[in-house]
């Protein structure tokens, strides 16, 4: 299977954020927007059976 979507944490909380999704091919974060045809694309992806690679933290600058 591959991998197209990573989930990410909030870099505040460290919780999984339930606002934007990680597609992996271009570093594009998605909104979590049902308007949004990305977040469809991901949400199509997920029905079909994908899973995102686990969450990862965000770059933070210092």
């Amino acid at each position: 299977m591959t991998h197209k979507f990573k989930r990410i944490l909030n870099g505040e909380t460290g919780e999984i954020s339930d606002a934007v999704v990680l597609r992996v091919e271009d570093n594009a974060f998605i909104p979590m927007d049902l308007e949004n045809t990305d977040y469809m694309e991901y949400l199509a992806w997920i029905e079909a059976g994908n899973s995102p690679l686990p969450p990862i933290a965000p770059n933070v600058l210092p």
